[in-house]
Order: structure tokens, then sequence, then C-alpha cells
């Protein structure tokens, strides 16, 4: 936990007491479009975002802007863990229909794609930026 940080559902992420620290929130969709797009779209900003180690299959990204992701993997909504070292995930703030936007890079590829496709019940990581 120490080097990938918690996993949470997206409730937590959604919930009045907010996770994030006082005068912070939870990025929401519009916040992770605005950064993918200045690093140059989906299909490309992964290597930008993602942490210089800790990725699999030299997956390592070149952290350019200082982001650091790293790949935490996820917890599903069954409790097992997946993907840690594979995978980074991470909860949007903005809902979508019957679940919620998210964002995930994969340690084989150089994208930060964009879904709303996992159970609001899965863990992933989280992250806050300034108010």
């Amino acid at each position: 936990m120490s080097t990938y940080g918690r996993l949470y559902n997206w409730y937590a992420v959604d919930d009045d007491r907010s996770l994030c620290p006082s005068g912070w929130h939870a990025a929401a969709d519009n916040d992770w479009i605005s950064v993918v797009d200045l690093l140059g779209g989906d299909s490309s900003s992964g290597i930008a975002l993602k942490s210089q180690q800790g990725w699999n299959d030299d997956g390592d990204g070149n952290d350019s802007v200082g982001f650091s992701a790293l790949p935490g993997g996820v917890r599903a909504e069954t409790g097992v863990y997946l993907n840690k070292g594979a995978g980074g995930y991470w909860w949007t703030s903005s809902p979508s229909d019957s679940t919620a936007y998210s964002r995930d890079m994969q340690a084989n590829a150089n994208y930060c794609s964009r879904g709303d496709d996992y159970s609001l019940s899965a863990g992933f990581s989280v992250r806050c930026i300034k108010d």
C-alpha cells in the first residue's frame, strides 16, 4: 500500500465527506480530459503521465509533467486484487448514467484510456487536485 496508495470504490469518491484533504477535490472527467488533450490525446498521453519506474515489462513512462502515475491495479467487486504493477485505474468524480467515468493506463501501452464500464464497487486509485 505504501508504494501504490489506497484503492477506493466510487461511492467513497462521491461521498460528501470527501476523501481528499481540505482545499482539494477528486479530479473530475473534465480535469482528466484537459490534461490528456494537452499531452496529445488518449492514445499517447499515458507515457507522459506514467512514473519512471514501477511498471512491469519495461512499461515505465517518462513522467514529463510530474504526474507520476503508478500501477496500483484494481480491487474487483469480488474483493480480489488484480493488475498491480501492470495497470493503473483512477476514478473521476463524474457520474455517467449508472456508473462513473474512469481512466486507466497499462504497462504495455502508451495510452490513457477513458471509460465508464466498471462497477462502482471496484477499487481504483483517486487523484486529488487543488481547488
